[in-house]
């Protein structure tokens, strides 16, 4: 089985002097970062996934730094692939598909922000049922604790949820 480890909107805008700061998040961040070193010293396909809206925007506004992905994270992996979207589903309108498909990929772990929407839907997504889906809840966070736990609970019923 080869595996893609996917972190959705590691971006500055959702740090504590973000724009939009989540709950949990250096926490968070530093379950991420152990994920993405092991899953980089076991060969599997490191993606993030920078959301992008217009310039007029409350948060990752294009060509901002809120915008700008979480250099504590993508500094520590070599060649970082960079898929971005515009939409909640990271499979919406990107080419992330497309690059799971011409890497073999069979199944994939999904992180990051906003559990109850972009993770969500990315983890419900059509294109995702193909890949057999799990959830790292820990390395995923929201804007509260009980929201967080809500999603994962509901996501529960489709994906295999893991806790590092």
């Amino acid at each position: 089985m080869k595996k893609a480890l996917i972190i959705i909107d590691a971006q500055n805008d959702y740090l504590t002097n973000g724009h939009y700061p989540l709950w949990n998040i250096d926490n968070t961040l530093k379950n991420i970062q152990q994920r993405a070193i092991a899953s980089s010293n076991n060969g599997d396909l490191i993606v993030f996934v920078q959301h992008l809206s217009p310039p007029d925007s409350p948060f990752f506004a294009e060509e901002t730094a809120g915008a700008a992905l979480i250099s504590s994270l993508t500094d520590r992996i070599n060649n970082p692939v960079i898929v971005t979207k515009k939409y909640a589903d990271a499979f919406d309108e990107t080419p992330l598909d497309e690059l799971l498909q011409a890497n073999n990929i069979n199944e994939i772990d999904i992180t990051g922000m906003m559990t109850q929407n972009c993770v969500l839907f990315t983890a419900i997504s059509e294109q995702a049922r193909k890949y057999t889906p799990r959830i790292i809840a820990d390395c995923c966070t929201s804007v509260t604790p009980v929201i967080h736990a809500v999603a994962i609970r509901g996501l529960s019923r489709i994906a295999r949820i893991n806790v590092v």
